[in-house]
């Protein structure tokens, strides 16, 4: 056939193929590898010292995001959330010196917080992502590995 047959089949292997392998791997890796429980995050207690707000530029939607941080006593981290709801629940239900245990992921995001003994934020597990990319994946390999099989003839 073409040379444009053979660039399609050589995309096919080169590009669909590795990208349907990447999304089908991170899919599955998020899938396990996140916590499962409030249990299995990491967590922090200690008093607020320092509660604010401030707009943050996101790159992935090009845009600003209202962020709370967090810093509590004997931790050099900062914890934040960005989510509008909790944004608005923390500011209205925390000031420096209250005592929490703090939840969060493995980029400082808060994912439940208990202050005094009151649960505000409560961990819930979201495998939407996950299940996204996994089905994507899967039929981007299945797209490509049929496409390959079938069409050997845009390699002559």
């Amino acid at each position: 056939m073409g040379i444009f047959d053979k660039i399609r089949y050589t995309k096919a292997l080169l590009v669909i193929l590795p990208l349907g392998m990447v999304l089908l791997y991170l899919g599955i890796d998020y899938l396990f590898n996140s916590a499962s429980s409030a249990s299995e995050l990491k967590k922090v207690e200690g008093a607020i010292t320092r509660i604010y707000s401030e707009p943050v530029y996101i790159d992935q939607c090009s845009c600003y995001l209202k962020t709370i941080f967090i810093e509590i006593e004997n931790n050099t981290d900062e914890y934040f959330n960005r989510e509008k709801a909790k944004v608005d629940l923390l500011n209205t239900n925390l000031t420096k010196g209250d005592i929490v245990i703090l939840g969060y992921d493995r980029y400082g995001q808060i994912q439940s917080l208990n202050v005094e003994g009151k649960l505000l934020i409560k961990y819930k597990k979201s495998n939407l992502y996950s299940y996204v990319f996994m089905i994507i994946g899967a039929f981007l390999i299945l797209l490509s590995i049929f496409y390959l099989v079938t069409q050997k003839k845009d390699l002559e």
